[in-house]
């Protein structure tokens, strides 16, 4: 499985709630169909990111939230940038930011909020922690 499916389905989970979350719920915020979301997340069980009884809802691991919360801070971190010194439009920087938060590391994603002064908030007044 690619790293980049764990990280949308780990942070997706997360930002439905990250326990209880129901399939329907992944694959819409996802695009993708339920049979899709229903051969992942057993994948990301063996893994585990998320426990999900068989006929219960999805759940992440404290591993799981881990990697969430690093691509959520990756992104919020990226779009602050894009935003904030390069002067781009909130709508272009989620969407940059979707595809770059993948591409660093914790090391650049750390140097990169230095850089930028540790800002609080994104764009979207979410917290960066």
């Amino acid at each position: 499985m690619e790293n980049r499916t764990v990280e949308d389905y780990c942070r997706i989970i997360l930002k439905l709630g990250g326990k209880g979350v129901h399939s329907r719920d992944v694959a819409n915020a996802l695009s993708v169909s339920k049979i899709t979301v229903s051969l992942t997340v057993p994948k990301l069980a063996e893994k585990g990111l998320v426990k999900k009884p068989l006929y219960g809802r999805i759940t992440l691991t404290k591993k799981g939230e881990k990697i969430a919360k690093k691509m959520n801070f990756r992104h919020r971190v990226l779009e602050s940038f894009m935003h904030n010194c390069m002067k781009m439009g909130k709508a272009e920087v989620h969407k940059k930011a979707c595809e770059m938060e993948h591409w660093i590391d914790d090391d650049f994603s750390e140097r990169l909020y230095r850089f930028i002064n540790r800002p609080k908030f994104d764009p979207h007044n979410r917290e960066i922690i």
